[in-house]
């Protein structure tokens, strides 16, 4: 995650010094929290923090002394809004005019609105829906590994084409895997963000993340 601005009108971040344990691993864009005092990744976490603004290896890095000491500096401003990806979907066979059909990792059935935007067609797509074109989400049903998304109508989802999935401003994120990114449900994580803005030119979110000591 980038840090883009805040939403109190500041146009920097706002970076602290904090202890981390010398073998712990966190890279500048990770969401960050405290546990006892010292920086643990979120989900290790009692509460979150803010974001990294520094990569912490964990080991030693003859090019950067901080790699494995034990400080490091973090984004601690809590209206601040972070760029991350938007969760790409791939439409899977049985797709409709009123439906993505697709896997339904990182999808939630509370997902009632929003948009799907294509971004990609595969070689060979019938979808004839311009690169670029919005249709707005009304529903997600979710069956097994497979998830079904209601849209409004357009031209039938090819298999292989790409969607963008966004959320509608002010709507819920959760944290990704992997730390920096976000996705609609991730059963192992409980730290949530707020949708902020969207660029349909890079494909990215703005988020806030929901909840930090500093709130």
């Amino acid at each position: 995650m980038n840090f883009l601005f805040n939403l109190s009108g500041a146009n920097t971040p706002v970076i602290k010094e904090y202890d981390i344990a010398a073998d712990t691993k966190v890279f500048a864009g990770e969401v960050v929290g405290l546990s006892d005092g010292t920086i643990v990744k979120a989900d290790d976490a009692d509460a979150i923090i803010g974001v990294c603004a520094e990569d912490h290896k964990g080991e030693k890095d003859e090019f950067n002394a901080r790699a494995n000491g034990t400080k490091i500096r973090v984004n601690i401003a809590p209206d601040a809004v972070y760029s991350a990806k938007a969760p790409v979907y791939t439409a899977s066979t049985g797709s409709t005019a009123t439906t993505l059909v697709t896997v339904s990792s990182g999808l939630n059935v509370s997902i009632k609105s929003g948009k799907a935007i294509l971004v990609r067609k595969a070689a060979g797509s019938t979808n004839t829906d311009k690169i670029g074109s919005a249709r707005k989400i009304s529903a997600v049903a979710i069956s097994g590994a497979t998830a079904t998304i209601t849209l409004e109508k357009g031209a039938a989802p090819c298999a292989g084409d790409e969607y963008v999935i966004i959320p509608e401003i002010g709507g819920k994120l959760q944290l990704e895997q992997n730390g920096k990114g976000v996705c609609f449900y991730n059963s192992a994580t409980d730290v949530q963000f707020v949708c902020v803005c969207y660029d349909q030119k890079t494909q990215c979110v703005g988020v806030k993340l929901a909840t930090t000591i500093f709130a």
